[in-house]
């Protein structure tokens, strides 16, 4: 991996969860894979993350050289993929909104990142808590309900809840809360970086049902991809060693 992911004053994002998620498309969206590549994925889904982690160093807000790292989801990736805990300062905590169980599964990654880190130089990461598939939910009638979102956010002491949905993105549309996410993380890397307090969500359960349905009626419409959203906002930058080869609401960080 070489010495830049072994340095602790860079920062990093790790994006863990269940297998089939949608976790790679996050990792896509952050380090600008092209449309074309992200299309690929989404025909062979589960095929994002062979060898228990991905990792691409991006530019942020203004940060250069961020982190961003894909997790594999299953259990015998768990030796390479705790090697990439360290150093984390956020934690992109995924589940679908088709899938109670990977909302409950949240807790298990929890804990795994905090056995890790519990004598990380850097303290525990801040905790985003992110439904995943939003274009999925509509069509279920046991998708993941408001109140044990809520509950499993208040339990990372998450300082935000973000619904997205890669669909529109991979056919050349603005994608529903990708973007917005990539706001968030700026904001709260360069509240981590001044030495703030991690924020709270400051969520009820009502702000949460309204803001997670509007996430889920954007779905249903194609928007044009807005300029601000462009690849300059967020772009994978060129790697010298080539062994160092995510709303419509914001749900939000309490500011």
């Amino acid at each position: 991996m070489g010495d830049r992911m072994n340095d602790p004053s860079r920062p990093r994002i790790t994006i863990v969860g269940d297998g089939s998620v949608g976790k790679t498309s996050v990792f896509q969206f952050l380090t600008s894979v092209t449309e074309d590549d992200a299309r690929q994925y989404m025909a062979n889904p589960g095929e994002g993350v062979k060898n228990g982690f991905d990792f691409e160093f991006v530019e942020l807000g203004g940060m250069k050289e961020v982190a961003v790292v894909d997790t594999s989801g299953v259990a015998a990736a768990k030796p390479e993929r705790v090697r990439m805990y360290p150093g984390t300062d956020i934690v992109i905590y995924c589940f679908s909104s088709k899938s109670k169980i990977s909302l409950a599964n949240i807790t298990t990654w929890s804990n795994e990142v905090r056995e890790v880190l519990k004598e990380s130089e850097k303290g525990m990461p801040w905790s985003v808590l992110v439904r995943l598939q939003s274009d999925l939910g509509p069509k279920l009638t046991a998708r993941v309900a408001s109140a044990d979102i809520l509950n499993t956010a208040d339990k990372l002491k998450a300082s935000a809840v973000v619904a997205t949905s890669a669909k529109h993105w991979v056919d050349g549309f603005a994608a529903t809360g990708l973007d917005e996410l990539r706001l968030i993380l700026i904001d709260l890397l360069q509240k981590k970086s001044h030495g703030e307090p991690a924020p709270e969500h400051n969520l009820t359960e009502e702000d949460l049902d309204i803001r997670l349905e509007a996430a889920t009626e954007k779905v249903k419409k194609k928007e044009p991809i807005p300029e601000a959203t462009l690849p300059a906002e967020s772009k994978a930058i060129e790697e010298a060693d080539s062994s160092d080869s995510f709303f419509s609401m914001m749900l939000c960080c309490g500011k």
